[in-house]
């Protein structure tokens, strides 16, 4: 049972507190807790942290088979090391893959590391991870590991350090930090070469005879190789830094202009690619009538999918030619996301459409504030930020370098801050392709009977 409550102050001149019961309902997403994470009667507790909670990332779906070796694989692309497992099955390695989740083991980690320092490391992806670490419940003391697997050792640590691009990475950000709107021109430029590459690779499908489903997740990754270490190089190096900076001025900044400011300067940018997604949903929902909307919900949504396919077939002429339209491209440009976005067993918008009706609904009509507006209006309160920071910056005459150090930053603000997202969305667009041809090779094992159901292969 999933129950939330809270404390209120009791009768007036009183000093009790009243519990006050907010919601109860049984939990339906619960899933078994690994054996792995068992611990014996008598022995010492172990604290784990489940890589994939997080604000924005977290998914409670237990993860496939398939699921957990791609997150191994991308690992090793990202190492350097295409095809290198890094993650362990072992649960007494410090980050290991459990039946369904993947999992960090800190008591390893709190014999080097303090949970605060956890807490300031994901103070900007999410506070209430932070307050998480920060919180008794984490509690170095009691659960910090007294002795070690004979593979967690310096040998093994300085061997993953090694395969780590690190100095790559950090050569690529000065580019970044130096030269924000070159960098930003030649990122562009190589997301459109590895797209491309991508497509071609994808047109040619899989080679039975050459690897096949194996070698074809290598070529897709490998396509897009030069991108990741091109995004990682400028987020680990330069956007990362930029931001956690002004996170902490928006948070503890000495004037509430100054946190106001910070708060501006950290908002919307153009080049965003979830936002354009967002106003492409928008658009979506907008040129569709709220009389076609009335006739469906969430549990009839398949059919008005059927609807929207008859009249792009041209078999049918009842939905508007602007929606139409606007649906096409939204396929084309979107079709490769889903919910949850980074899962290859999660299905993907342009084989469920009644997945993306789903979410679009919540955009009909009146519901939420035109996304582009929102937008333009909070683009143009982080430009005057930038603006107002660089004239406060002008008046130290004293300090002859501080108007250029301003500059230097917002330059990368406007120039690169849209890259932030770009991996996570890249990840997304493979997987996306990935799947539909694992999807491929199912419907020709059914039709073949060798399998019996859909969806099986993920597993």
């Amino acid at each position: 049972m999933d129950v939330e409550f809270a404390f209120s102050r009791g009768p007036k001149n009183s000093n009790l507190l009243e519990l006050k019961l907010l919601q109860a309902r049984p939990i339906t997403t619960a899933f078994s807790l690994d054996e792995k994470l068992l611990t014996k009667p008598g022995e010492r507790r172990v604290l784990y942290y489940d890589c994939n909670v997080a604000s924005k990332a977290t998914t409670i779906e237990p993860f496939t088979h398939m699921d957990l070796d791609l997150y191994n694989l991308l690992i090793g692309f990202l190492l350097g090391k295409p095809g290198y497992k890094v993650v362990s099955d072992n649960p007494e390695m410090i980050m290991f893959n459990a039946s369904t989740r993947q999992y960090i083991r800190l008591s390893i980690v709190f014999r080097w590391l303090h949970p605060k320092t956890f807490s300031k490391e994901v103070e900007l992806l999410d506070p209430y991870l932070a307050r998480t670490f920060e919180s008794s419940d984490c509690n170095r003391k009691k659960y910090r590991a007294k002795k070690l697997h004979k593979d967690v050792n310096l040998r093994n640590a300085i061997k993953i350090m090694r395969m780590h691009p690190w100095w790559k990475y950090y050569n690529l950000s000065r580019k970044y930090v130096n030269h924000p709107s070159e960098a930003k021109k030649q990122c562009i430029r190589a997301s459109e070469d590895a797209h491309a590459k991508l497509a071609e690779r994808h047109a040619r499908g899989i080679d039975r005879e050459r690897g096949g489903l194996s070698q074809y997740n290598l070529d897709l990754f490998s396509a897009m190789m030069p991108v990741f270490i091109e995004d990682m190089g400028g987020v680990m190096f330069g956007i990362l830094p930029t931001m956690n900076k002004l996170d902490e001025g928006r948070r503890n900044g000495k004037t509430e202009e100054l946190r106001q400011e910070c708060e501006a300067l950290c908002g919307v940018y153009e080049g965003n690619p979830l936002m354009e997604e967002n106003i492409a949903i928008y658009q979506l929902a907008q040129t569709l009538p709220l009389s076609i909307w009335a006739e469906y919900d969430n549990s009839s949504f398949d059919k008005l999918a059927e609807r929207i396919k008859d009249n792009l077939d041209g078999n049918a002429y009842d939905l508007p030619s602007e929606f139409l339209e606007q649906w096409r491209m939204f396929m084309k440009k979107f079709g490769f996301d889903g919910t949850p976005q980074v899962f290859i067993s999660s299905p993907r918008y342009i084989h469920n459409p009644d997945l993306l009706l789903a979410v679009v609904l919540h955009s009909k009509g009146n519901i939420i504030k035109d996304p582009v507006k929102v937008e333009e209006e909070k683009v143009a309160a982080r430009r005057a930020a930038l603006a107002r920071s660089e004239a406060r910056a002008k008046k130290k005459w004293w300090n002859p370098w501080a108007r250029s150090k301003i500059k230097k930053r917002n330059d990368i603000l406007e120039n690169l801050q849209w890259i932030r997202n770009r991996p996570k969305l890249n990840i997304c667009y493979i997987y996306g392709m990935l799947r539909e041809q694992v999807v491929s090779f199912e419907l020709e094992f059914i039709s073949n009977g060798r399998l019996e159901n859909a969806g099986t292969s993920f597993t």
